[in-house]
């Protein structure tokens, strides 16, 4: 699972979603509380109930499914033969997991093929099956269940990772919407396969399976594993057989039905890849996944460990509920991957696809037992998107994004700081969170820079193949290293997934001539009554003027840690941990001119990218500030010429002006879209005219970002002009760009942009939905009765299908309606009381109030939540 942000611009009245399963208030109140720590507000979401790896009764071998749907009704009509056995006590009862069913058929296939009925309590939840006798583990049952699912009934929601729980969805099942295809998948993380078929819905349970998908004529289906077969029925429809000899948990189970355009690729010639998307980005699909089989070489040899399923296949639906999903052989997509060649030049995502094909060794190949070990799925997958840049791109790229990691998990840290192994959550989708995600990832780091790679990738080669097709804790990953190393590693597991926080350093050191040492003293400075002391093996590099280069290892144990070391001649530059392998905050004491000699004497992000930013902290606009960013204006590394025009951006037009013909080249011919972006928004603060004819050229730029930004700075210079450039651009296949000509036709457009604006909507295209209001703020009479028509026609929607994002943005739209005629009315009492009574022109004014409080009666029904 990729865990990620869900962009919708500055609508920060947004709500967030529920958790899966309700607790009751009380409960929740007892749980969460808010604790004042160094002057931020930490929420603490740990519970008091123990929550192990789900106890094992029954070893679910094998399923097998007959499923059909309804589009008409949004359900599922399935046929499920589960194959069991008792795990180890004898049983003479099963449990399985099965939400919203309605049972037609409960029964045990004996040998002769003859189906025996049983007696079962079905509690909604899941059922409970007598099974007449008691079973024991060398004994084998066969449990055939008919059913309908109607998983769209399901009031379950998910969490910032996964903002939906109902396990299976129908997209447009009625065609109601037009240019959106219709179509079906399954979401299974965390528990919620059990929507749609009936199984032990836990990550500790692995079985093989098969699926057979009957469906209309023209639609193309996706699953788990293999396609064996595909059957045409004489109704029309189809019938298509998948099948998966190879276990996983039942989470990772997954179907897909829609429109498809399928293009086929392979790895190593003999592992069928394939790539699933709509017909319009066909040919672009390799420029958007072509890398894959790339990337599936370079893990395997890097772990040692061969990709371990027969195929590989990836496939793009609408309305994902997050951004991407490990399924085992079969990976979604949210529509955000889906881009043309224009849009890949922004942004290629390709960090979402390694992070999921990573996750087919850590989370599917080996597989958390229970979800407080989520971090042996994430913090691994996390990590790979790191593994391949690395590779792929090379090092300053890939420590570039790992600060991303970093920002990532202070983030959440400053909400709240949690273990990130943790038994006692409130939920299991609170796992899914900056900890799990990018400080799991940032401590593997640190882990391989302590171990070395030699060690870290031979430990997590025996780790896959120890635990292969199996489920794990994360002592098995502590064992797996000690057994390479033969350290004992108790004391980095514990500190760091078993204890909270980071430390905080403060380091400085001096040169004592007459002793011809280095005098190095590093103090933690975290709250040590709530973080602990941190045990820390630190590199420290010295570089001496004469050439020479020293690297020591620095153990740190202890609140204040003063180490000596004897050099024989002054350092002119020491560098604490300058591989940043070390999850801290750093804290060092430099001169400007040590920071200055940093810079020029290294040509690696890390080292640039600190010094650049110590040097531009507080800018002032002094002569080394001014030479500095001219400097990193031209640096080789576009990550720091990103953070040159970024300095800039947030100066004045005196101080931009000195680098506008660099900053013009940089527009026009920087590699980089962002870079290119960046340099138009310095340029646009000069509101110099001259630049307005490249600004109206650079509306044509190969990037949809540096589009939309130019399209921004013509604003400035001409209305009329920027008003023609986005009616233009209305179709255009960015919605970044989309939402930035929302705005501007929403505002001075003088057209009819109701249908473009209802697109966006039953698009969930948020950023250009926005505008929204702002348009039926201009609109009058007829064109306002149908865009309030509109509003309450969706929001009676919204009380069918409960979707409360799409409610909140029309309640924002309403809000902002009631808001513009309560000034109408104002504006118009105001103009009437200065007319006599008797005054035929009283009554324009009288007419005008008259149909403002109309309206405002009409959508007063969409404010209630106000």
């Amino acid at each position: 699972m990729r865990y990620g942000i869900i962009f919708l611009g500055a609508m920060a009245f947004l709500l967030a979603d529920c958790k899966v399963k309700k607790k009751a208030a009380s409960q929740v109140a007892e749980a969460v509380s808010e604790i004042q720590v160094t002057g931020s507000v930490q929420k603490n979401t740990e519970g008091k109930t123990y929550h192990p790896a789900q106890t094992r009764f029954f070893d679910l071998l094998h399923t097998k499914l007959e499923v059909s749907f309804s589009y008409e009704k949004e359900e599922v009509y399935g046929k499920a033969t589960l194959t069991l056995k008792p795990y180890f006590y004898a049983q003479s009862q099963l449990v399985l997991d099965a939400r919203g069913f309605e049972l037609h058929e409960v029964s045990l296939i004996s040998k002769n093929g003859k189906h025996d009925s049983l007696r079962y309590v079905y509690t909604g939840d899941f059922m409970i099956i007598n099974l007449g006798r008691k079973y024991t583990q060398s004994e084998t049952l066969n449990i055939y269940i008919d059913y309908t699912a109607r998983p769209g009934l399901l009031h379950a929601k998910g969490s910032s990772a996964i903002t939906d729980a109902r396990g299976l969805y129908f997209i447009n099942p009625q065609l109601k919407q037009k240019g959106k295809p219709r179509e079906i998948w399954s979401q299974g993380e965390t528990q919620s396969s059990s929507c749609w078929f009936p199984t032990i819905d836990a990550p500790n349970e692995k079985m093989t399976q098969e699926i057979y998908l009957t469906v209309q004529a023209g639609e193309v289906t996706l699953s788990n594993g293999e396609l064996v077969y595909s059957n045409f029925n004489a109704d029309g429809t189809h019938t298509d057989c998948w099948r998966q000899d190879l276990p996983h948990s039942p989470y990772l189970v997954m179907i897909a039905v829609g429109p498809f355009e399928v293009v086929k690729d392979s790895w190593r010639d003999s592992v069928e890849v394939n790539y699933y998307v709509e017909k319009q980005y066909k040919p672009y699909a390799r420029q958007i996944f072509g890398n894959t089989p790339e990337m599936m070489e370079f893990f395997s040899r890097k772990l040692g460990v061969d990709y371990p399923w027969k195929k590989f296949s990836q496939v793009v639906v609408r309305e994902f509920v997050s951004g991407a999903m490990e399924n085992t052989t079969a990976v979604v997509h949210g529509e955000f991957l889906q881009q043309d060649a224009r849009g890949l030049l922004d942004e290629t995502n390709e960090d979402v696809i390694s992070h999921e094909l990573f996750h087919h060794w850590f989370g599917d190949l080996v597989t958390c037992e229970s979800w407080a070990n989520l971090p042996l799925n994430e913090s691994f997958a996390t990590y790979g998107e790191y593994l391949w840049r690395e590779y792929k791109y090379g090092k300053d790229d890939a420590d570039a994004h790992l600060m991303k990691d970093v920002a990532g998990y202070m983030n959440d840290n400053f909400t709240e700081s949690k273990r990130m192994i943790r038994y006692y959550y409130l939920n299991q989708e609170d796992m899914f969170d900056g900890h799990s995600y990018q400080k799991g990832a940032l401590i593997l780091h640190m882990l391989r820079g302590y171990t070395g790679d030699d060690a870290f990738f031979k430990s997590l080669k025996l780790y896959l193949s120890k635990r292969k097709f199996n489920t794990a804790e994360i002592h098995d990953l502590r064992m797996a290293f000690e057994e390479v190393t033969g350290e004992d590693l108790n004391w980095f597991f514990n500190q760091w997934f078993f204890g909270k926080g980071h430390p905080e350093l403060e380091m400085d050191y001096k040169w004592k001539s007459e002793a011809q040492v280095v005098e190095i003293s590093i103090e933690q400075v975290q709250d040590s009554v709530r973080y602990g002391i941190f045990r820390l093996p630190v590199e420290i590099v010295f570089y001496t003027k004469s050439g020479q280069v020293r690297s020591e290892r620095v153990w740190i144990e202890d609140k204040s840690t003063v180490r000596t070391i004897m050099l024989g001649e002054e350092p002119s530059v020491v560098l604490f941990d300058p591989q940043n392998y070390l999850l801290a905050v750093k804290n060092e004491f430099r001169r400007r001119n040590d920071l200055v000699n940093i810079y020029n004497r290294f040509d690696n992000y890390l080292q640039r990218s600190y010094a650049f930013n110590q040097l531009t902290f507080g800018w002032v606009g002094d002569s080394l500030q001014i030479k500095l960013v001219e400097r990193a204006l031209k640096d080789k590394l576009w990550t720091i010429r990103l953070a040159a025009t970024d300095v800039l951006t947030g100066t004045d037009a005196t101080q931009i002006n000195v680098f506008k013909e660099v900053l013009k080249q940089m527009a026009f011919s920087d590699p980089k879209a962002a870079v290119r972006a960046n340099a138009l928004i310095c340029l646009r603060k000069l509101n110099n005219r001259e630049n307005y004819k490249f600004f109206l050229s650079a509306t044509n730029d190969s990037s949809y970002h540096v589009a939309a930004t130019a399209l921004d700075a013509v604003y400035d210079f001409s209305v009329d002009t920027a008003v023609i450039i986005a009616e233009l651009n209305k179709q255009t296949g960015s919605s970044y760009l989309r939402a930035r000509v929302a705005e501007i036709l929403a505002g001075k457009g003088k057209g009819d942009y109701q249908s473009f604006f209802e697109t966006a909507y039953q698009n969930k295209e948020w950023g250009t939905f926005f505008s929204y209001g702002a348009y039926v703020c201009r609109l009058k009479d007829e064109k306002l009765n149908d865009a309030v028509q509109f509003l309450l026609d969706r929001d009676k929607e919204f009380k069918q299908d409960g979707d409360e994002l799409q409610s909140t943005m029309i309640q924002a739209v309403a809000r902002q309606l009631d808001n513009k005629l309560k000034d109408v009315i104002e504006a118009n009492k105001a103009e009437a009381e200065k007319l006599k009574k008797t005054d035929a022109t009283r009554l324009i004014y009288e007419e005008e109030i008259r149909k403002a409080e109309a309206t405002r009666l009409k959508i007063k029904s969409l404010l209630a939540a106000d």
